[in-house]
């Protein structure tokens, strides 16, 4: 099923850094393969490791099983401005390709914006 974890690190101008990710629990049980609902108390623990490392929270991410990393309506009208939002495309099983969103209504008003991602 979907999951959703929390990213955290430290916030930079042209660069987000990703230090921690922490799993999250799905609470949808019924469509767990194309919704997610984060348990707040995953969240509110990601919060409280956040703080004790001196980090913020920058996004969060899921999987799309059997489908594109392409970011979906739901995805845009769940998500909150300023966050990173990384979507893991999982085709067959196999991790396939993953792409990074943030809502940024600055830039363009009611659809994300895509990130680059840099691993290593």
């Amino acid at each position: 099923g979907t999951v959703e974890k929390n990213a955290g690190g430290i916030p930079e101008k042209a660069l987000r850094t990703v230090r921690e990710v922490i799993r999250g629990t799905n609470l949808n049980k019924e469509r767990a393969a194309d919704r997610y609902d984060l348990d707040p108390k995953d969240q509110f623990e990601a919060q409280k490791k956040a703080r004790e490392e001196g980090w913020e929270i920058l996004g969060f991410y899921h999987s799309h099983p059997d489908h594109p990393c392409a970011a979906s309506t739901t995805d845009y009208d769940r998500s909150w401005e300023g966050y990173s939002y990384l979507i893991q495309s999982v085709i067959n099983g196999r991790a396939m390709g993953r792409a990074c969103w943030i809502h940024n209504p600055d830039v363009r008003k009611d659809h994300f914006v895509e990130e680059a991602i840099k691993v290593g």
